[in-house]
């Protein structure tokens, strides 16, 4: 089961509409709904207003199979940090060797 579509079963559990669900989450209804149809992927922010709203961590709501990755950079020098998800491998790998040329 894909991401987009444990969220949608999840909302439908609980018997909210997608507008109710954008707004305990804090984000726009066009947002959400994009989200839920799997026309954009969540950042790390939504993912945690989502599971919040679930009751449940990111990474529990993020466990629809083992190809599920969230990769955090973090800047010893300043504190600043960077967050991506990556769906699959194949992304995964060619963020990776991207990192690779970069060092």
């Amino acid at each position: 089961m894909e991401l987009n579509e444990k969220i949608r079963k999840l909302r439908e559990i609980h018997q909210w509409t997608q507008e109710e669900m954008a707004e305990k989450a804090t984000l726009s209804k066009n947002g959400y709904a994009n989200i839920e149809r799997g026309e954009s992927v969540p950042n790390i922010e939504s993912l945690e207003k989502i599971a919040n709203v679930f009751g449940i961590k990111v990474e529990e709501l993020m466990n629809t199979d083992e190809n599920n990755f969230i990769i955090s950079i973090v800047n010893g020098y300043n504190g600043d940090y960077h967050t991506n998800y990556y769906h699959g491998s194949n992304a995964l790998s060619t963020e990776m060797d991207k990192l690779q040329q970069k060092i």
